[in-house]
């Protein structure tokens, strides 16, 4: 799941408004919405809702259309620095070897 503190505006605030007051109560506090068919109603609408907006931003960001109904299993890993570190020598040596086959072929 990505946190809120990650991309701003693309996390399910909403759920958070539904939520609050339970919440505040601790997590003991949402047990008695469980049977509560209103409160159910409202967590579903709004993770639906959720779903519309991922997947107009992955139409929008791939052009792929995925279907709202399906059942999301996203993985969002951070690249560590010496990963980067490592992939940009990679990019360095293949710019270089092309540089090299230019020249060599001229």
């Amino acid at each position: 799941m990505i946190a809120s503190y990650q991309m701003p505006g693309q996390c399910g605030h909403c759920i958070v408004k539904v939520c609050l007051e339970p919440l505040l109560a601790g997590v003991q506090g949402l047990k008695p919405h469980a049977e509560d068919a209103e409160f159910r109603k409202k967590w579903a609408s709004i993770k639906y809702h959720n779903k519309e907006r991922l997947a107009g931003k992955i139409k929008e960001w791939t052009g792929i259309t995925v279907p709202v109904g399906s059942l999301y299993d996203i993985h969002i890993k951070r690249i560590h620095e010496y990963k980067r570190q490592y992939m940009n020598m990679i990019s360095i040596i293949y710019r270089y070897k092309q540089i090299k086959a230019r020249s060599d072929a001229s």
